[in-house]
């Protein structure tokens, strides 16, 4: 399946990748080291090179079968042994006869991705700069905006438990909800969209004394979307069922997918002061959010939109 060993001390002759579709018993697709690909469809008796139409001698980093189409494939190459650091990225939507470039991605090596599960215009892609999503196919990506450190991802799982799992080189692994993501092609309005909210279980060790130097807090990121960057901060408020402001910031911004950070503390000191009954004091000196429907919004220059979210008391299930 490989051109064969070379001479020297880089190793060649590799298979760096292996899929078996999801689809059909049997057919499998490998990628090597020397920019081969292979496809077979009896179990491995006998295998079809696909590769020549693509770029030629460069690493496989991943290979892969859709999990919506079972004639459609996706590769990565990765040029690193010849200083290309181009993304190469292709998918082919006739089992490797025909190859379109997937662009959009900034000029990085591709070391892996994800289809989402329930979106076939969902990609997740890995590069050595940190994960991009894209929503339309490949038309355009964004950089995942949840604290993550810009770091090479190795690798990405879509998992059926509505979880994707991104694991870096040297900085731990990172999950990631996908309903938010899924719930971008469902908008037609995107001018401002604030992603769906997941309810967060009410805790009283909220704001609590664990350490000598540490306090147990809660924390959401939620994201939102902008179409287009005019300002380069947006307002974040929390808001009450009966429209009161419980918290409120600033938050930087950008064109596409952005995050702010909530730990569900209340800093209205009117309200904190009319409800004393109701509310604690934790050993943080703050006071938080009780169980209950509340609501964010984000208002970026005219334009407000507001997304719901709940607290849910611990005693229910």
């Amino acid at each position: 399946l490989s051109k064969g060993e070379v001479a020297g001390d880089v190793s060649y002759g590799t298979i760096s990748s292996l899929h078996e579709s999801p689809k059909h018993f049997g057919w499998l697709v490998a990628g090597t080291d020397d920019g081969h690909i292979h496809i077979t469809k009896n179990g491995g008796e006998t295998w079809t090179k696909i590769s020549d139409k693509l770029p030629q001698n460069l690493w496989v980093s991943r290979v892969r079968f859709s999990l919506h189409s079972d004639q459609t494939l996706y590769v990565c190459l990765n040029g690193y042994r010849w200083d290309n650091f181009e993304s190469h990225f292709y998918k082919s939507t006739n089992l490797g006869q025909t190859w379109t470039r997937i662009n959009g991605l900034p000029p990085q090596p591709i070391n892996s991705f994800a289809e989402d599960l329930k979106d076939k215009n969902i990609l997740y892609v890995a590069t050595d700069n940190g994960l991009y999503i894209t929503t339309d196919g490949g038309k355009l990506f964004f950089p995942h905006p949840v604290n993550m450190p810009k770091v090479a991802v190795h690798d990405v799982f879509a998992h059926n438990s509505g979880n994707l799992f991104i694991g870096t080189h040297g900085r731990s692994i990172y999950q990631l909800a996908t309903a938010p993501v899924q719930q971008y092609n469902t908008i037609k309005d995107s001018s401002v969209f604030i992603l769906a909210i997941e309810d967060i279980r009410y805790s009283t060790a909220w704001g609590e004394q664990q350490f000598d130097f540490s306090y147990y807090t809660p924390k959401m990121e939620p994201l939102f979307y902008l179409a287009q960057k005019g300002n380069d901060s947006a307002r974040v408020r929390i808001i009450d069922e009966k429209g009161e402001i419980l918290k409120e910031w600033n938050t930087l911004v950008s064109k596409g997918f952005n995050s702010t950070e909530y730990d569900f503390s209340i800093g209205n000191s009117v309200y904190i002061e009319t409800n004393k009954k109701e509310l604690k004091q934790a050993d943080n000196k703050q006071y938080y959010l009780l169980p209950g429907m509340y609501f964010m919004e984000v208002i970026y220059e005219t334009t407000m939109k507001r997304e719901k979210f709940k607290v849910s008391d611990k005693k229910k299930k």
